[in-house]
């Protein structure tokens, strides 16, 4: 029924569309006297027409972590943002990923795949998670995307360079053309990555730029700026 409401919406009889539809689904609607229709008719046509479009409904936000954050759900943000958008009828998905520690492009990009990113999904990624999704976003459409304390280079660390995101070129146009939109979390005192890396993300990125000087990496449980973001983006209300 919303559905078939939401498709007449901004026409004409949009609003006239409601009552057929109410007679048609429920028989009920149409012995009901006439002030009683009324009222279920006004009341159906403010759900259905301050309602968000179907199209919104759909975006998944895909949450992928940093590298050595299992079980994912207790580490930083992440549970804590999972929870506060399904608040607010986000459909998120946090998953723990396959290979947590070293978190290698060959595992983690398919893994994200399957957890819904893709054309109608945003991901928010954290340190080894925004990287992740800079190599996704070089061969597939992704509808929007996050990056908090992204990098490009390995820093000169072992542990990092196995993961394989940094052995070759990355592909900024590329990324630019699959993006919907593109987003960027800095933490100019960061005490991991330094900030001429997200500096140089942003400047072959193009992103929209928000910059903290906040010392921690975002190693934090609530992360109140990223969610009032995220719901910016999707137009979803406070």
């Amino acid at each position: 029924l919303f559905k078939a409401a939401n498709e007449h919406r901004g026409s004409e009889a949009s609003r006239s569309c409601v009552a057929p539809l109410l007679s048609a689904h429920f028989p009920i609607f149409r012995k009901a006297p006439a002030a009683a229709r009324g009222r279920g008719l006004a009341a159906l046509s403010l759900l259905c027409f301050a309602a968000p479009p179907l199209a919104r409904a759909m975006t998944t936000v895909i949450i992928v972590p940093g590298n050595g954050c299992t079980p994912v759900n207790k580490c930083n943000w992440y549970g804590w943002l999972h929870t506060e958008l399904q608040k607010k009828g986000v459909k998120s998905v946090l998953r723990d990923m396959p290979d947590p520690y070293e978190a290698k492009e060959t595992i983690w990009l398919p893994f994200m795949r399957e957890m819904g990113a893709d054309e109608h999904g945003v991901i928010v990624g954290h340190s080894s998670g925004a990287e992740a999704a800079m190599r996704l976003l070089e061969t597939d459409q992704i509808a929007g995307v996050c990056l908090v304390a992204a990098c490009h280079t390995d820093l000169g660390e072992a542990s990092e360079a196995v993961s394989g995101y940094y052995n070759r070129p990355w592909k900024w146009e590329k990324m630019k053309g699959n993006a919907g939109w593109v987003s960027q979390f800095i933490d100019e005192t960061d005490c991991f990555i330094p900030a001429e890396e997200g500096r140089h993300v942003h400047a072959n990125l193009n992103t929209e730029l928000k910059v903290f000087s906040r010392g921690d990496h975002f190693m934090v449980s609530e992360f109140p700026e990223l969610l009032e973001h995220l719901l910016e983006k999707l137009g979803v209300g406070p």
